[in-house]
């Protein structure tokens, strides 16, 4: 009879331990990597722009969270003319619900914030630009693949970006595509 209070207590102890384990999860993470962004560029035209995405997600409990998100993309030769260069930035946060494994997360979430969109030229000694900002509303998703406690590669995200750049001079509104992929490193677990 002395070993059955300690063996209940095993057993009850036994079921919470993997659970208050599975039940953590990150106070904050960290994205930086390489992006490419297909922007649309009117008429069907699209540009092809490669650059960098960064993200800072801080996570409320296991599955929501609030991100703020920056990135920034050019094109050294724009709509096939030299000494054009096309460039594009972001900057957006939103609600982010992320589903969380033992070995990967997935994600979804919607982001709204500006989007900086400019093109330059150059001759000569002489530039001239043009630039736009405008509102920015997207919608993307993504996985992240677990390296080590804290470290995770995002193996993909993609996101859905639409805007309305220079739209004061005719132009369409944008329907872009971006892709990223990188390193998620994760700031305490709750």
């Amino acid at each position: 009879m002395k070993w059955l209070i300690p063996a209940l207590l095993l057993v009850v102890v036994s079921f919470l331990v993997p659970t208050a384990h599975a039940q953590t999860y990150p106070a904050a993470e960290i994205f930086g990597g390489y992006s490419f962004v297909s922007f649309d560029a009117g008429g069907g035209d699209r540009l092809s722009m490669h650059g960098f995405n960064a993200a800072v997600t801080g996570n409320a409990n296991r599955w929501f969270g609030v991100v703020g998100d920056l990135s920034w993309h050019r094109a050294g030769t724009c709509e096939g003319f030299a000494g054009v260069t096309c460039s594009h930035s972001s900057f957006a946060a939103g609600p982010q619900i992320t589903v969380r494994g033992s070995q990967a997360s997935g994600f979804v979430r919607g982001l709204f914030g500006v989007d900086h969109a400019g093109i330059g030229a150059g001759a000569l000694g002489l530039t001239a630009s043009i630039t736009d900002n405008t509102f920015l509303a997207g919608l993307g998703g993504g996985v992240d693949v677990r390296a080590t406690p804290l470290v995770s590669i995002r193996a993909i995200q993609i996101d859905y970006l639409t805007t309305n750049h220079f739209s004061n001079l005719g132009a369409d509104r944008q329907h872009s595509v971006r892709i990223s992929a990188g390193v998620v490193f994760t700031l305490a677990r709750r």
